[in-house]
């Protein structure tokens, strides 16, 4: 913004001799003001500032909103709008000697920079004045420079069929023309306004051609751009009117073969193809298409022509008339603008390659499928893509830091490039998830087996080129073209269901997508949205599981479990709920519940055996520690339930540990700092870790029940619990034993030394009444025992 008050300059002392538009001190300003300075704030501003643009009715208001408007956007002492030598507009701080030595290149770069308005058209009804808008100051980025040359296009646009003053005659047409460059600029403002949203690049592409269609009503419409890694080669990223087969042929070629549209590209100029099929430069599948007349004008930003934006028709009497050449030249000059706007939103580098890895982007990988689709439909042949998610990458990349997240997802792109055929395409979707367009996989076998090379690629370690080296594995969710997966974003929609269904298994395990799986999707999408109103509706409970001493067989505490009692469904098991509610982040609140019906539940046992007090155990998920006011809330809780705290056990499991985070650590010596005791649920069966079982307050480790299983009839399995024990001990933590079934587990564990125990064998998971029968049924010991803690969500 201008320091102090903006201030509206004319060009000189008299506007006669400069013929300068006399114009006032401002009112308060007809546009908003740009307050968020980033691509889609620009975008946003733009819109904006193109739609005043349109409906400003005279040269003398054009003039001040273009100055005014830029003003308001960029940091320069002065913006002025010159024309032949003379100030035409200007507001700012600056002379306007120093503003016309910028315009006629007498200045230094530090002075200032001009940005041309273009002539959009150079028949006799166009105002043909040659015009520059200048911007003075210092520290003029291209961030700046391009804010302005996305106004002068718009301005260049505004001016086809303008009269010079506003009492000038108008000539011949320009009623015509003025109404032709206000409906340029609308279809110009709906292509910003997808910019500002933030839109996809592919459906910002769209978009361009849906409005040059709605502009010249033409059969078919393209936008081609140079790919980023070879410029040599244009792509179709948008089409419309063009039939399938012909686009898989036509959307990867190169720029010198291109017809019309690579020859706007190499003359950097506008180019028609009166008679197409007579033309030298004329493609055969143009011709096949039915094509009669073409033309095509270069998509250019920053003095680079980035493509071509290309309109064709089928009709005989159809010919492209200077009105439709400038349509096209205009749209086209600013779409320039507004591509490198998106890119900057989008934030990628260019539109076709992943910043990172160099892998194809998701808006590549669509536009391939669509053009695969299209041709395997038509040679009756099918195709397959793979979704491929790292497991567990992002508690890797927080507990290790960003270069090795980084060296993981480059080589992970580097290994599928060598898994993969020169006709088959390998992107990156985004976060850790990549994905593989296999062509010709006509037979399940084939993906099936690349999808094992591909797990096995994965499950070697990885390096940052230090000492590091972590191994991470994946998932695959794999979908075959055909009947029901006809477009590119169904059979995406197809793999990811797959890919969802494989990280219900193992790691390092592959799913094929089945019809069943949307059904499946169905009911999902039907239990997540119930489960945002469970809470509130009182249909979650907590049944609690008692912990038994070993030593006596008396119980020592209860692991709390939730349960979910739907009114349609009934008894929903927890294996379909809480995974979802950790995804939507409604396990905040299902946690903050439990926790508070569980402490409450347990201080009214606790008051009635005040001579042995249970504890009871609480499970935190990974988005309950992430909340800053965790410990206060459990203070709170404590604090009205009345329980003790060293009668509360949280539990954590071993993937929330392992990421090693300050926030983390900070609230669990929070929690110690209360009094609360915090337990390490399933060890045994993630990221099991002498490192961090050091640098955090552990209390106890709970034994998954996985060991537990065959632990008296395998001695490896038994002496492996007994193993566990042993480190616990040598470190001073309890062990709490899951999942016990019957009384040879008890045996063997208690001869190992683990201390308590918990499952079938001694109870199952009770409503809050039939453990309160169990618990004052029996006749409990005088003596207090050290008691663990347990968890506080579902079994899984």
């Amino acid at each position: 913004m201008f320091p102090g008050t903006a201030q509206l300059r004319r060009g000189c002392a008299d506007p006669g001799d400069m013929g300068g538009v006399n114009l006032p001190r401002p009112d308060p300003a007809p546009l908003e003001p740009l307050e968020e300075r980033t691509g889609a704030g620009v975008a946003r501003w733009l819109a904006r500032t193109i739609l005043t643009m349109a409906r400003t009715g005279n040269f003398s208001d054009l003039m001040r909103v273009v100055v005014e408007g830029v003003a308001q956007a960029v940091p320069a002492d002065a913006v002025a709008v010159v024309e032949r030598g003379r100030v035409v507009a200007m507001v700012g701080s600056d002379e306007p000697d120093r503003v016309l030595r910028v315009a006629s290149g007498g200045g230094t770069a530090d002075d200032g920079v001009v940005v041309p308005v273009a002539r959009v058209a150079p028949d006799a009804t166009a105002w043909t004045g040659e015009m520059t808008l200048v911007l003075t100051g210092r520290g003029l980025g291209s961030d700046e420079i391009a804010v302005a040359e996305a106004v002068a296009a718009a301005l260049g646009v505004c001016l086809s069929g303008r009269r010079r003053h506003d009492n000038d005659s108008p000539p011949a047409g320009a009623a015509d023309a003025e109404g032709q460059a206000a409906r340029l600029l609308e279809r110009l403002s709906v292509v910003q306004r997808a910019i500002a949203r933030q839109a996809p690049l592919d459906e910002i592409f769209r978009t361009v051609t849906a409005q040059t269609q709605a502009l010249l009503g033409d059969d078919i419409v393209a936008l081609a751009l140079r790919d980023g890694d070879d410029p040599e080669r244009l792509h179709l990223v948008a089409a419309y009117g063009f039939p399938d087969d012909v686009l898989h042929r036509l959307w990867s070629t190169p720029v010198a073969a291109g017809g019309v549209t690579g020859q706007a590209v190499l003359r950097g100029e506008l180019v028609v193809f009166d008679r197409y099929a007579d033309s030298a430069h004329a493609l055969r599948e143009g011709v096949e298409a039915g094509v009669h007349t073409a033309m095509a004008a270069p998509v250019i930003h920053d003095a680079r022509v980035l493509g071509s934006l290309f309109v064709a028709s089928r009709k005989p009497e159809r010919s492209y008339g200077p009105a439709d050449q400038n349509i096209l030249t205009a749209f086209a000059g600013h779409i320039g603008v507004a591509i490198q706007s998106a890119r900057a939103v989008d934030g990628l580098q260019h539109a076709f390659r992943d910043p990172l890895t160099g892998l194809a982007s998701r808006a590549l990988l669509l536009n391939r499928l669509a053009h695969s689709l299209a041709h395997a439909h038509r040679g009756g042949g099918r195709i397959a893509v793979l979704l491929i998610d790292l497991h567990r990458f992002r508690a890797v990349n927080d507990a290790v830091g960003h270069a090795m997240g980084d060296a993981i997802l480059i080589g992970a792109a580097a290994r599928l490039r060598d898994l993969v055929r020169g006709t088959d395409t390998v992107a990156r979707c985004g976060g850790d998830e990549f994905a593989v367009l296999l062509h010709g996989a006509e037979h399940v076998a084939q993906a099936s087996a690349f999808a094992r090379r591909v797990m096995a690629a994965m499950a070697r370690p990885f390096t940052d080129g230090s000492d590091g080296e972590v191994t991470v594995g994946c998932h695959v969710g794999i979908a075959f073209s055909g009947p029901g997966a006809d477009s590119a974003e169904t059979l995406l929609q197809g793999a990811d269901l797959a890919l969802i269904a494989a990280k219900q298994r193992s790691m390092g395990t592959y799913e094929i997508f089945q019809p069943a799986m949307q059904a499946a999707l169905r009911v999902r999408t039907r239990i997540e949205a119930d489960l945002r109103y469970a809470v509130e509706r009182g249909e979650l409970e907590v049944h609690f599981q008692p912990i038994v001493d070993l030593r006596d067989a008396r119980i020592a505490g209860c692991e709390a479990l939730v349960r979910w009692r739907h009114p349609q469904r009934g008894m929903v098991s927890p294996l379909d709920f809480i995974s979802l509610a950790e995804q939507n982040g409604a396990i905040t609140a299902i946690g903050r519940w439990v926790l508070r019906q569980a402490c409450r539940q347990t201080a009214q046992w606790n008051r009635r055996r005040p001579h042995a007090p249970l504890y009871v155990a609480v499970n935190l998920s990974g988005r309950q520690l992430e909340q800053s006011s965790l410990a206060d809330d459990v203070v709170q809780v404590l604090r009205e339930t009345g329980l003790e705290s060293n009668r509360l056990v949280l539990e954590l499991t071993e993937s929330v540990l392992v990421a090693d985070a300050p926030a983390t650590l900070a609230q669990l010596r929070r929690f110690k700092e209360l009094g609360v005791r915090l337990a390490v649920d399933d060890f045994g069966t993630g990221y099991s870790s002498l490192a961090y079982l050091r640098r955090f307050p552990i209390d106890i480790l709970k034994i998954d029940k996985s060991f537990v299983d065959d632990i008296a009839t395998a001695p490896a399995s038994a002496a492996l619990a007994e193993g566990i024990v042993h480190l616990a001990h040598t470190m001073g933590l309890a062990t709490v034993a899951e999942g016990v079934e019957d009384a040879r587990q008890r045996e063997v564990l208690l001869n190992s030394g683990c201390e308590f125990a918990q499952g079938y064998h001694f109870a199952k998971p009770l409503t809050a009444t039939e453990c309160g029968e169990h618990l004052f049924g029996e006749q409990p010991s005088g003596s207090e025992r050290p008691q663990p803690g347990s968890r506080a969500a579902a079994r899984r």
